[in-house]
């Protein structure tokens, strides 16, 4: 019932506002039927000029209806939805708010979601059309940077972040995912500067922190990678990545006590993450610590199968690769 009331409204709307657009052509149509015996036509006029003014202030009070209902599914779609991951909620409220007014936001919201749930290519859609809609707004040029970063097409992503930085240089999510596009490429030093930018700009992301620390830890500056993941933990304390990733620097600098409290944080957070309980495998294979490190290395392994094709080839198993208890882990998963 209320679906069948909103569309009244929506073509209640499209009539009042022909009406008011054609009223050139039906006003004279509505003068030559009349005859003046019946109205006189001063007096007509006077009818006419009152119905084209409640026409114009109902369909004012339509299309501002109509607006504060898209804008409602937008509201409902973010604050409801998205905030409580509850993506097919967003999804659809999305949807609904671009049926009602479609415009870059509802466009670029929805292709965000889109994105979380892994649909690259309606993602994409969706935020070419965001552009289309408006080709002056940075963030539209950023998320459609994300989604092609996501696809693996990092040419345009660049492109995109570049140009989402070109309209508004003061954006640090465009520096952020530009720093990340070079990270990949193993261009440290432009990593480093867009990060240093992004964090300049915006000294509240932990992402920020932790992606800088992984460069320093790709560099061997370990202090400073360390200085970054403390400041990521100080600012996301429950972020198990981050744990996990600071674990690795004591790790490469044979502090193994401060590795392995890293990496039960980082189990204790997220227990159904496999990279910090290889890494533990990891930690315990360099001490030499054979049963442990295999232990560990069995579950790292039953959790994601192809944590045994690290092991095959990851130095940091070379002190036990040749005792039975890790050619036995070994066979038992030669399969996977």
């Amino acid at each position: 019932m209320k679906t069948r009331k909103k569309e009244i409204v929506l073509w209640a709307t499209v009539l009042l506002a022909l009406l008011t657009v054609t009223r050139q052509w039906w006003f004279p149509l509505l003068a030559s039927i009349v005859p003046p015996q019946v109205i006189p036509r001063e007096q007509l006029f006077e009818y006419v000029r009152a119905i084209i003014s409640i026409l114009d202030l109902v369909s004012l009070f339509a299309s501002l209806y109509v607006c504060y209902y898209a804008y409602f599914w937008r509201k409902l779609g973010y604050d409801w939805y998205f905030k409580r991951k509850n993506y097919p909620g967003a999804l659809a409220a999305y949807t609904k708010a671009i049926q009602l007014e479609p415009d870059d936001w509802s466009y670029r919201s929805r292709g965000q979601v889109y994105m979380l749930l892994d649909n690259y290519e309606a993602a994409l859609a969706d935020l070419n059309k965001a552009i289309e809609l408006k080709s002056d707004h940075c963030l539209n040029y950023f998320y459609r940077g994300v989604i092609r970063a996501a696809m693996k097409n990092y040419q345009d992503a660049l492109i995109d972040y570049n140009k989402s930085i070109a309209l508004e240089s003061s954006y640090a999510g465009a520096y952020y995912g530009r720093g990340l596009l070079h990270m990949f490429a193993r261009d440290a030093p432009a990593a480093l500067a867009d990060l240093n930018t992004a964090i300049e700009l915006k000294s509240d992301s932990g992402d920020f922190y932790a992606s800088r620390g992984t460069i320093y830890t790709q560099l061997k500056n370990y202090s400073a990678a360390l200085s970054d993941f403390n400041k990521a933990i100080e600012l996301e304390h429950t972020n198990a990545k981050f744990y996990c990733n600071r674990g690795e620097v004591y790790a490469e600098m044979a502090n193994f006590s401060s590795a392995l409290a890293d990496y039960d944080k980082s189990i204790e957070l997220d227990p159904d993450k496999d990279a910090a309980i290889y890494n533990t495998a990891c930690a315990y294979a360099l001490q030499n610590k054979v049963e442990k490190a295999c232990s560990w290395l069995r579950q790292a392994i039953a959790m994601s199968p192809e944590n045994i094709q690290a092991a095959r080839t990851d130095t940091d198993f070379d002190p036990i690769r040749e005792t039975t208890s890790f050619q036995t882990v070994m066979r038992e998963f030669e399969n996977q």
